[in-house]
């Protein structure tokens, strides 16, 4: 028999579907090492849209202190600390005028002390009572010239005749038109700026989507305190 004959070959093993090798080919450090990357790539994908999600959805600030515009002109912070200042000096009364709020808030630039108002560490201005999409040039313009402030130039509303007695939760100044995060630029939401009578910290902001309710409950608390309906209802119409 000749030699290649004698030779027994080695029959071939059939692998079965479903079944695993006895000795499965190992790893090697370059593929362990792309594999956990890959993992890491991929959890740092889901968290990143995770966030934008969330600021989305629930309106985190994304820059505090920077409105949507980029820039920080409309501090209603400063003019919370003007009312207060007014207030402490005048029994806790709110300043009025006869001739509108406009000219009311004009005697909140006139009643501040000159420090405050001068810069560069001036932090009242003629804007922090002009909100989102208005300007404060009419204020200027006004104490240069010793004119009154039309209300349809006011890019704030502010509510004449209360105190800080009244119900903590009147809102005695808020913007004018809806914004996107507002001034201080929380989140994507559309909404305004507000300030409380009882307002705790700087400012509180309010989303468009819950604002007919609040105007609502608003002019029933104006009324409890003594304006007239008529007067509550003119102040939340629509912006003139």
């Amino acid at each position: 028999v000749p030699y290649r004959q004698r030779i027994r070959r080695r029959p071939k093993k059939r692998t079965v579907l479903g079944s695993s090798s006895r000795h499965p080919k190992k790893q090697t450090f370059r593929g362990e090492t792309g594999a956990l990357c890959q993992e890491f790539w991929n959890l740092g994908r889901l968290a990143l849209w995770g966030g934008i999600a969330f600021g989305v959805l629930f309106g985190v600030p994304l820059r505090p202190g920077v409105g949507r515009s980029g820039k920080h002109t409309h501090c209603i912070v400063s003019a919370k600390i003007a009312f207060e200042t007014y207030a402490s000096q005048h029994d806790g009364r709110l300043p009025h005028h006869p001739r509108g709020y406009g000219d009311a808030l004009l005697m909140l630039m006139t009643n501040a002390n000159p420090s405050v108002l001068s810069p560069p560490y001036g932090l009242l201005n003629a804007n922090s009572f002009s909100g989102p999409g208005y300007s404060g040039k009419v204020f200027e313009s006004a104490v240069k010239n010793g004119t009154d402030v039309p209300e349809r130039e006011c890019g704030r509303v502010y509510v004449q005749g209360l105190c800080k007695s009244n119900d903590l939760q009147i809102i005695y100044l808020f913007d004018k038109q809806p914004s996107r995060g507002g001034d201080h630029g929380i989140g994507f939401s559309k909404g305004r700026e507000v300030l409380r009578i009882g307002t705790i910290g700087n400012f509180e902001f309010v989303r468009e989507s819950e604002w007919s309710e609040e105007a609502r409950k608003q002019i029933e608390l104006l009324v409890k305190a003594g304006i007239s309906r008529k007067e509550g209802e003119a102040l939340y119409a629509t912006p003139r």
